[in-house]
């Protein structure tokens, strides 16, 4: 016979059996529990954190919608705004230069003379700018008259000097052979002319002067002379005799030394 045959138990073993599976129930019970309120709890987990993922996404969409359509009507309100603050600045801008030109153009028109004044001011330039013209060439010839006062001045003072230094060469003293001969370009000179020539040509110059000067009183006290005696004034003759103007004209060329060039005067002989 085989072992693997079913052998019928006993009423008290099917008891017992029983007894034994409910308990081994029993035991795991509390373990089935468990784990289905562990399943049930992540699954309600689930469901609530997906239907809030739901309802914020859906939460923030309408924030973003509200908060856009905000945003763009306040745009447009400021844009309105500034449209509005353009045109009155526009409008007071060109307001005020209607008012302007219009307030000229009366000024102009009705109260004042526009192009009277702007005729007197223009002349008034005109004059103004002769003036001017005026007083700088003015000046320039001030200055011109100065430069040539200051000029003949130097000279003159250079000619009186020159005509006190006749002395220094009246007489010429030689240091014999060990002389240097002289340069011409060692000369000295003043403006351009030789000192010692300037000094014989204007030293002679003033003794010529000087002896006409003194032909002159001469001939006037003798004519008073032979007044006195009874003698008539017509008979004293002067050929050509000249003034100290034209010998001061005369002696200023060079190489006129000669004395004997200035005309003679005549008289007529005294007495009966």
């Amino acid at each position: 016979m085989s072992t693997c045959s079913y052998i019928q138990p006993t009423p008290p073993q099917l008891v017992s059996s029983l007894v034994g599976v409910i308990a081994d129930a029993y035991a795991l019970q509390q373990v089935e529990l468990c784990a289905a309120r562990t399943i049930q709890s992540a699954y309600r987990m689930w469901r609530q954190h997906w239907a809030y993922r739901v309802v914020k996404k859906a939460v923030v969409c309408l924030q973003r919608m509200y908060r856009g359509h905000m945003q763009r009507k306040r745009a447009i309100e400021r844009r309105e705004e500034a449209e509005e603050a353009h045109e009155r600045a526009v409008y007071e801008y060109y307001a005020t230069r209607i008012q302007a030109c219009f307030r000229g153009y009366y000024v102009r028109s009705r109260m004042d003379n526009f192009y009277a004044r702007k005729l007197y001011i223009e002349e008034t330039v005109k004059a103004s700018l002769q003036v001017q013209e005026m007083a700088t060439q003015l000046l320039h010839e001030q200055v011109e008259r100065d430069t040539e006062t200051r000029r003949l001045r130097q000279e003159k003072s250079y000619k009186e000097a020159t005509e006190k230094l006749r002395h220094l060469v009246s007489t010429v003293s030689v240091s014999g052979i060990y002389r240097r001969p002289m340069v011409p370009c060692l000369t000295m000179s003043v403006y351009g002319t030789c000192v010692e020539d300037d000094i014989r040509q204007n030293g002679g110059a003033a003794l010529r002067l000087e002896h006409i000067r003194n032909v002159r009183r001469a001939l006037r006290t003798a004519q008073k002379e032979w007044r006195k005696t009874g003698g008539a004034s017509d008979t004293t003759k002067e050929s050509g005799f000249p003034t100290d103007k034209q010998v001061r004209g005369e002696v200023g060329a060079k190489g006129q030394d000669n004395v004997s060039a200035f005309p003679v005067c005549a008289l007529a002989p005294s007495g009966p």
